[in-house]
This record gives structure tokens, C-alpha cells and sequence, in this order.
């Protein structure tokens, strides 16, 4: 299962997010604008891997996660901070999403169930965007 969250959402989901997910045949109905902490409670789902994504997420400080999963940051310019016209706009979303799902499928393809902690953080550093 994968989850999304920040570290200082604005309450809702971003509608360059919904429409850019659409457009793809994601399903956008259940998506919510969350705080990355919500996944940190005694409560909250096991994390195996936490990965930040936004360029400016990479100096934050995470939260305690409570089942230990590997961190690491793999870096985006955040679309959403972009200025310029609606073109302009849409079209930083769509190359965002594309970097996004090209590491996510890299991530996917990795044959998990040989990995130990200690070894997939370095295997998930090794497929990190340049």
C-alpha cells in the first residue's frame, strides 16, 4: 500500500494534482490533503520506506515513524510553487508526474523480498533521480 502526505499541506488536494491525475486514469475520488504526521501515531499503518520528494522537504526534519522504515529523499522541483501562466502551470505538473512515475516504477521493479533493511536503502538510493 502507498500513501502520500506533507509536511505542511494546505487542506485540500491541489487541483493541477486531481486534473493531471485524471488525465492519466488515476482515480482522484478518495484523495485528501494530509500531514505527513498523521502516518507517525502508534496507530498508523507499518511504513517499510518513507521517501520525500519536493526539493524543499529535503533540509525538513521528519517525524518520529514508529515501525522504522528506510528514509531517504529523492528530489523534485515542486510544480506547485510554480508561477507563469495556466499552460505554463499544467505543464510543469505533467513533467513532475512523469519524473515521479518513472521512479516509482524503477522502485516497483526491484526485487523486494531479497532485500534486508540494511541493503534497500542503498538499492533505492541507486535507482534516486540525478
Amino acid at each position: 500500500m502507498a500513501y502520500s502526505a506533507g509536511s505542511h499541506p494546505v487542506g485540500k488536494v491541489n487541483p493541477l494534482v486531481l486534473e493531471t491525475l485524471q488525465q492519466v486514469g488515476i482515480k482522484t475520488d478518495n484523495l485528501s490533503s494530509k500531514n505527513w504526521k498523521t502516518f507517525a501515531r502508534p496507530s498508523a499503518p507499518d511504513l517499510d520506506v518513507v521517501i520525500t520528494v519536493c526539493d524543499n522537504a529535503a533540509g525538513e526534519t521528519c517525524p518520529i515513524w514508529y515501525s522504522s522504515p528506510v528514509q531517504l529523499h529523492w528530489g523534485f522541483e515542486d510544480p506547485v510553487m510554480e508561477l507563469g501562466s495556466e499552460a505554463e502551470r499544467r505543464a510543469k505538473m505533467r513533467v513532475a508526474f512523469s519524473q515521479i512515475d518513472l521512479q516509482i516504477r524503477k522502485f516497483i521493479s526491484l526485487p523486494m523480498e531479497t532485500f534486508v533493511q540494511q541493503n534497500l536503502k542503498a538499492e533505492l538510493q541507486s535507482i534516486a533521480p540525478n
